[in-house]
């Protein structure tokens, strides 16, 4: 049997699977879409750009895991950093992501193999994340969202490193291509505002310094040393903690999702109420009123909440200024426990 592109052949019980950690990426990815799908209800493909066709609902894709740069500094938050990069924003997301992953991971797995590979994916994405939430505090501009390209960018600065050190016109080759996707990849997130470009560089860079580092080959075939043993450490490590922050995005994700969607709910109508009242729409409480009853959520704290914005509605007058102050007191109260159960909800959503 001849040797295969990328990966290895593996034989189980007679039966002979190509296998390579590329595989598992792609599994993992694409599964978790489904779950987003699952709870976000479907896919929109109505309004926005191209990277916005077929998008998860925002509640669904911060429920199972999107991070940002305020869960980043909160430690009972850490799955976060290695879920956001297995979920996508949408289905032109999760393609273009995906394609850019076989096509740079079957490389990767070819020169690397399948440990480095799962490495540097996961090594890079979570600097990815680190450099977009540095980047987002320093300059104020904050954003929370979620994709695999941080990784991607990081596959492409460890190839683009491997083939410029080898003098050969083959290698050569190949990297004057991937110098051309990096500058690409670059300006794209420079032209399309929700592309979080501080991902993209940060995953690169680590990815660059990363070729310096390791090996080439597979564990069999190379000279078992301290590299191998740091390597398989950490993989095994990292690889973990992401099954970990998988379960625990699962497992939780309907209950989160209930939150969210309930506060995001309670929140715009007294948005409207409120509104509606400065305007003069002494009306506006009872419509938002009708709206609020049929909150549905299990949260006690939440659901206190919704009982009293709801008796506050059918009370309040545009005349009675001490019954506005009341709901707006009601309206903060909910941003508050808003802020604390999804920090990141209300800032701006981008590609990771």
């Amino acid at each position: 049997m001849e040797a295969p592109e990328y990966g290895r052949y593996v034989t189980i019980r007679g039966r002979t699977f190509l296998f390579s950690s590329l595989h598992l990426l792609i599994w993992a990815i694409g599964l978790a879409f489904v779950g987003e799908v699952v709870l976000s209800g479907g896919v929109n493909f109505e309004g926005g750009n191209l990277l916005t066709i077929g998008a998860i609902d925002r509640n669904a894709s911060w429920a199972a895991g999107a991070s940002g740069w305020r869960s980043f500094f909160i430690p009972s938050e850490w799955w976060r950093q290695f879920t956001s990069m297995f979920l996508h924003l949408s289905i032109a997301h999760l393609l273009l992501n995906g394609m850019a992953l076989y096509n740079l991971g079957r490389l990767a797995d070819r020169i690397y193999g399948p440990t480095r590979l799962l490495l540097v994916f996961l090594v890079t994405g979570l600097a990815g994340s680190a450099t977009s939430a540095i980047w987002s505090q320093l300059r104020n501009d904050p954003s929370w969202g979620a994709g695999a390209s941080g990784a991607i960018c990081g596959l492409l600065g460890l190839l683009l490193a491997n083939t410029r050190s080898r003098p050969d016109a083959a290698n050569q080759y190949v990297a004057r291509q991937l110098l051309q996707w990096s500058v690409m990849i670059l300006v794209f997130g420079l032209l399309v505002p929700q592309v979080n470009n501080a991902a993209h560089i940060g995953g690169f860079v680590v990815g660059y310094l990363l070729a310096r580092v390791l090996k080439e080959g597979y564990f069999d075939d190379i000279r078992q040393d301290t590299e191998a043993r740091v390597v398989r450490a950490a993989t095994g490590g990292l690889a973990a903690a992401a099954v970990a922050a998988l379960l625990i995005s699962g497992i939780g994700a309907t209950g989160r999702h209930e939150t969210v969607t309930a506060l995001a709910r309670l929140n715009d109508e007294l948005e409207s109420a409120l509104d509606g009242l400065e305007r003069g729409r002494a009306g506006a409480a009872k419509i938002a009123r009708r709206s609020v009853d049929g909150i549905e959520v299990s949260d006690p704290k939440i659901a206190d909440l919704r009982d009293r914005a709801s008796q506050l509605l059918s009370i309040v007058d545009v005349d009675d200024l001490l019954s506005v102050q009341a709901l707006r007191l009601t309206a903060i109260e909910v941003v508050e426990v808003f802020a604390e159960r999804a920090p990141d909800w209300f800032i701006r959503v981008s590609n990771k």
